[in-house]
């Protein structure tokens, strides 16, 4: 006999549908688990490299696929083509900190490390490391697919200026990793310490991620009083694959003398500096120095030379060029067979006191702080993967963007308020550099390091990665 529910109405089991009913079968379609190996490859290939972080969690065998080569190498190239955007070391709104961070056009801005503006230094530091202290003193010197160089500078007290560069960090932020690299001592009495200048390159021959550093040698008396007419730099090249340093031809010097503590830009993991009449690039395969005069062109008293990154290809804007003051930009491209070849001349940059970005030591009453002045106060421009020009209004701080091929002048961002020092092109991603640690546990040492053994890659993983038909 039936039992009866409320209202006396009799209660009837509901009935089990039948197996090959439609409502059943649809989510089992759905489910991970009947997704081919390769489509699931293919997705999570296109995922930001912060969602895949989180997704390690989910199961082993993402987790093993995430960490494995190959698949880090095809999230990298898709990512370069998708997601680029550009990593920001300068003011917060008002002034209250420092940060470092992630711009992309039409998006909100993301702060990745925050450094106050009243920090006080540890007394201990730096023998007892810690990165609030170093993010308090350091400058971004590059970004090479997903890593960041951080350099450890410090500027002017009491007229003496104590010694700059002792450490290097290597940081991925989006996977939250770092490394820490010490700093070899002088060589020599001749070493102009506070002028070293560091860079970030890539040896794709060695898959290799190299720091570079420009160490100014006096060679004469005025040198050391800040003539840097007859100065000469010394290279040296630290391999993280090898985990030491070294002097370029052993320790020959080379004819260039930088003016800032962090290369101007980073193209196909080349680094290249840039100074009042030419071009440094730095091979981090070879070592070898290339001198690149800049372009022929007329000057005022007004004319600006920026050597920039535009898509991967060097390039110089010279800003009011002529006899005359004006606000044309005329552009030029590197080629193949290294020659200067002028793309266009664009302009007016029609807006009171707009211009590029050039010295400043202070905005609204602020000091910049002396080791984050590179050159005089001289604020790199750059160019957006759109093809916009960053452009300054230097009474006021306010950035721009403007199109060179519409002569589109954007409205203010706020992004770029109030002040920003250094800026590269970045791509968030999954790699890791050999000795890498979780933020945070710098100078810990780990018998088991994440990564480095895959106990639980399956076997259609692997297959799906290393199939000829694989994206790579």
């Amino acid at each position: 006999m039936a039992k009866k529910g409320k209202g006396g109405q009799k209660y009837r089991r509901p009935t089990r549908p039948s197996h090959n009913s439609t409502p059943d079968a649809s989510p089992e379609k759905l489910t991970g688990k009947t997704l081919p190996e390769d489509v699931i490859v293919e997705i999570l290939s296109r995922t930001p490299a912060k969602s895949l972080v989180r997704f390690r969690c989910v199961c082993k065998s993402w987790l093993s696929l995430t960490h494995h080569p190959k698949f880090i190498e095809m999230h990298l190239k898709r990512n370069k083509l998708r997601n680029k955007c550009l990593l920001l070391h300068g003011f917060l709104p008002k002034y209250t900190a420092r940060a470092v961070s992630l711009f992309r056009l039409n998006e909100p801005l993301v702060n990745l490390f925050d450094i106050k503006k009243n920090f006080v230094r540890k007394k201990d530091y730096p023998k007892n490391f810690s990165f609030a202290d170093f993010f308090n003193e350091m400058t971004v010197c590059g970004s090479v697919n997903g890593i960041v160089c951080l350099s450890h500078t410090q500027y002017p007290e009491e007229g003496f200026y104590v010694e700059w560069g002792r450490f290097v960090v290597l940081w991925n932020p989006a996977i939250n990793r770092t490394k820490l690299v010490m700093i070899p001592p002088r060589k020599t009495l001749f070493d102009i310490w506070q002028m070293v200048s560091v860079g970030l390159g890539f040896d794709a021959v060695d898959n290799d991620y190299k720091i570079i550093r420009l160490v100014p040698v006096a060679v004469s008396d005025d040198n050391l009083q800040g003539d840097k007419a007859h100065a000469e730099s010394r290279v040296e090249i630290y391999s993280s694959n090898k985990d030491r340093w070294k002097a370029v031809n052993k320790g020959a010097m080379i004819h260039f003398y930088p003016n800032r503590p962090n290369c101007s830009f980073i193209i196909k993991g080349v680094p290249y500096w840039s100074d009042e009449k030419a071009l440094c690039a730095i091979d981090p395969h070879t070592g070898m120095y290339k001198n690149i005069p800049h372009p022929e062109y007329v000057k005022n008293e007004k004319t600006l030379v920026h050597c920039i990154n535009m898509n991967d290809l060097v390039s110089v804007l010279v800003y009011s060029p002529g006899e005359s003051p004006n606000q044309m930009v005329d552009f030029y491209v590197l080629d193949n067979s290294g020659s200067w070849m002028k793309q266009f001349t664009t302009g007016p940059i029609v807006g009171e006191g707009l211009r590029m970005p050039t010295g400043l030591t202070t905005v609204e009453g602020v000091q910049i702080p002396q080791h984050l002045i590179t050159g005089a106060g001289l604020r790199l421009p750059q160019l957006l993967t759109t093809g916009e020009i960053v452009v300054l209004n230097p009474f006021n701080g306010s950035t721009y963007f403007y199109d060179p091929k519409t002569s589109h002048l954007s409205g203010k961002f706020a992004a770029f308020q109030p002040l920003w020092f250094q800026s590269y092109c970045h791509v968030e991603s999954l790699v890791s550099v050999k000795g890498m640690l979780p933020f945070g546990n710098e100078g810990k040492s780990r018998k088991n390091k994440p990564g480095e053994k895959n106990r639980y890659i399956h076997n259609t993983v692997a297959l799906a990665l290393s199939s000829p038909d694989s994206p790579i």
